[in-house]
């Protein structure tokens, strides 16, 4: 592990890119990227849901991130929680925070505010793990060294795991 996994990152604010402009009608967005930590504006939430206007750490890929006007996040908390394995810590959004795992949330682009920055590579680890267990999906080689290969392994296997979803949702509703 080298020693800048463990130091926040100092990366700058993304580089702008339009993103979808039929949808977005030319506005320059900047390129959203994995592991980014965005404030995410206030949206109408029920139950448990975290309710956003607070910091989010982006887990979708890459390739949805440059292509869709919907991104996979996970909100961050400040608060006091019960330890579960679906949580993980990272301190790069500037005070120590948990990354709520167990609610993957999807956000319109349009509610990105603040670019806050980018969690470390030990933080992306930690949440990789966090999404595993949350999604019930085999690790396979990841390790606490994981590479590059493996990250886009797990993207692959989380994103099968949301279209299951979905199919299984869209086959109930269709029974109705």
């Amino acid at each position: 592990m080298n020693q800048s996994d463990n130091k926040q990152s100092t990366r700058e604010r993304p580089k702008k890119h339009r993103l979808l402009p039929a949808i977005m009608k030319g506005l320059s967005i900047m390129a959203i990227t994995r592991g980014d930590i965005f404030y995410v504006c206030p949206q109408p939430t029920c139950g448990s849901e975290q309710r956003a206007g607070r910091p989010a750490v982006v887990v979708s890929n890459e390739k949805c991130n440059e292509r869709s006007s919907v991104i996979e996040v996970v909100f961050l908390t400040t608060r006091d929680k019960t330890p579960l394995p679906t949580h993980a810590q990272v301190t790069s959004a500037g005070r120590q925070s948990l990354a709520l795992c167990e609610q993957i949330t999807s956000v319109s682009v349009e509610r990105f505010g603040d670019y806050i920055g980018h969690v470390t590579g030990e933080e992306l680890r930690a949440i990789n793990r966090a999404l595993l267990i949350s999604l019930d999906l085999p690790a396979g080689g990841l390790t606490v060294q994981a590479d590059k290969q493996n990250e886009e392994s797990l993207m692959a296997q989380v994103a099968l795991r949301f279209v299951e979803d979905y199919l299984r949702t869209k086959s109930y509703s269709s029974e109705e």
